[in-house]
């Protein structure tokens, strides 16, 4: 997560099927709750039922669903199980931020969210 700066991550089982995700404030509740250096596994420490959201969902409903659940980011993904990628925080208040008559090329993020590139 540090090198990739994500702040999410998906965990996949042995034939690549999403079984969880886990973030950064999962990490930092299992270092609240450890009593020493062991962390244990990550099936410890994931989320079962990861946050995901549909490559279309506009930065508003995104935001809506990462207050209300109270988590660094949401999984992007295509109906048929496909993880796109995953959309954090930060970019949603960036794109909120962006002005619509904003000149200039449409940020990447956005693009990659969408699967443009």
């Amino acid at each position: 997560m540090e090198h990739s700066g994500c702040q999410t991550l998906p965990v996949l089982d042995d034939q690549a099927r999403l079984v969880g995700a886990i973030s950064v404030t999962d990490l930092a509740d299992r270092l609240g709750r450890a009593g020493d250096v062991d962390l244990g596994v990550v099936r410890d420490a994931m989320q079962v039922s990861p946050l995901r959201c549909a490559p279309d969902a506009s930065p508003d409903e995104v935001r809506r669903l990462l207050s209300r659940q109270r988590q660094p980011a949401v999984l992007v993904m295509e109906d048929r199980g496909t993880i796109l990628g995953a959309i954090d925080v930060y970019q949603v208040l960036a794109m909120l931020d962006a002005s619509p008559g904003a000149a200039g090329p449409e940020p990447d993020y956005v693009q990659r969210v969408r699967g443009e590139s």
